[in-house]
């Protein structure tokens, strides 16, 4: 007798528990514009190695560029960067200084000093890098 009597009531209390109003605490997607939804194109190229001038010289100037956009991208001004690895970097006897960015294209150039140890000319070796993102028009 004593099981029904709590068979009863947990039954009412679960009949009472599922009366009351319920209250969703799911919230809205924040939805983003389809422009934003899609990835943006990362294209990246390298220069292959480059050697300095000899001894306290200049090399002549190296071009490194990324072409146009992707098709259905444009280009984003914040996301160009370029940068040396190897022997020089730019501001340390290497100059780098960006030429063009545009929808067309972005392009870089760089130019290498060689250096002189005791009175020896020495070659040094750098490769360019450039990334440049791209998003969606």
């Amino acid at each position: 007798m004593r099981q029904i009597r709590s068979i009863l009531l947990l039954s009412s209390l679960l009949l009472c528990v599922s009366a009351l109003p319920m209250r969703s605490t799911a919230q809205k997607p924040d939805l983003v514009p389809p422009s934003q939804s899609v990835a943006p194109a990362i294209i990246t190229a390298d220069s292959g190695v480059k050697s300095s001038g000899a001894g306290k010289n200049w090399s002549d100037w190296y071009q490194l560029g990324s072409g146009k956009a992707p098709r259905g991208y444009r280009y984003t001004v914040s996301q160009a960067e370029f940068w040396l690895t190897g022997d020089r970097t730019c501001g340390e006897f290497a100059e780098c200084r960006r030429v063009q960015r545009s929808d067309e294209q972005v392009l870089w150039e760089f130019r290498l000093k060689g250096n002189e140890t005791k009175g020896v000319p020495r070659v040094a070796f750098a490769e360019g890098h450039i990334r440049v993102t791209y998003r969606p028009q």
